[in-house]
Parts: C-alpha cells; structure tokens; sequence
C-alpha cells in the first residue's frame, strides 16, 4: 500500500502533511506567523477547543516540516489562540454586562485586543528564540 493510501486508510485526509509541506517553503516567516494564526482560530471560533481542532495538526505538522520542536510550537499555539478568544465581541460584552456600568463593553474590546495582539507578539517572539540554535 502506498504511503498516501495508508494515511487514508489510517482515516487521516492529508490535509495536514498538504498544508506543512506549502507552508514550508515560507522557511522561518511560519515560526513568526504561528502564533498569529493561532489567533486568528481563536478569535473566529470563540473557542480554544474549536482553534485547537480546526489547526492544531496542521500547525504540528508544519512545525514538524520545518524542524522545529512540538512543544514550544503547539505551547504558543494553544496560549495565542487562547488569549484572542477572550477579544471576541461575545465575551467582552459578557465581561462588561458583569459590571454595573455596562456601557464599557464598546470601550474595552479595543482595549482587550491591543492586550491581546501584544501578547502574541511576545509569543511569537519566545517562539523565535524557542527554535534558534
């Protein structure tokens, strides 16, 4: 059996191993770009388990590709897809009607994401120095 026929017979599509090997030729830009499309997932989704789903493996997969260690990839991942869940316009609003003044809720998410994004950039640059040799 081929090796494509035995992923799809193992129940995986490809898709992941498809996407790491397109993604590779961006060489170092993707160990940068990680964390940010990991918070992308979570900001779309609203959901940690949702972003983890949706591009946990193809993140591993692409890590893999690129040499890089699991871990410190998947540990970025899971935290930038966290943190931007918290930004999304439904648990701002959730947070802001828990206060007594409940008009806060339009001022704060610009607030929340600034936050937010700045932590990503911190991630993505531990991830930098995560995978220099």
């Amino acid at each position: 059996m081929s090796g494509r026929m035995h992923t799809l017979a193992a129940g995986a599509s490809g898709m992941s191993a498809a996407l790491a090997q397109g993604v590779a030729v961006l060489g170092p830009v993707n160990v940068v770009a990680l964390p940010f499309i990991a918070a992308l997932g979570g900001y779309l989704t609203g959901s940690n388990s949702a972003a983890n789903a949706m591009l946990a493996a193809p993140q591993a997969q692409i890590a893999t590709t690129l040499e890089l260690s699991q871990l410190p990839a998947m540990a970025v991942h899971n935290v930038a897809s966290s943190l931007l869940l918290m930004g999304t316009p439904a648990k701002v609003e959730l947070a802001a009607q828990l206060r007594p003044n409940a008009k806060i809720g339009c001022l704060a998410e610009p607030r929340v994401l600034l936050v937010d994004l700045t932590m990503v950039v911190c991630l993505a640059a531990l991830l930098v120095l995560a995978t220099v040799r």
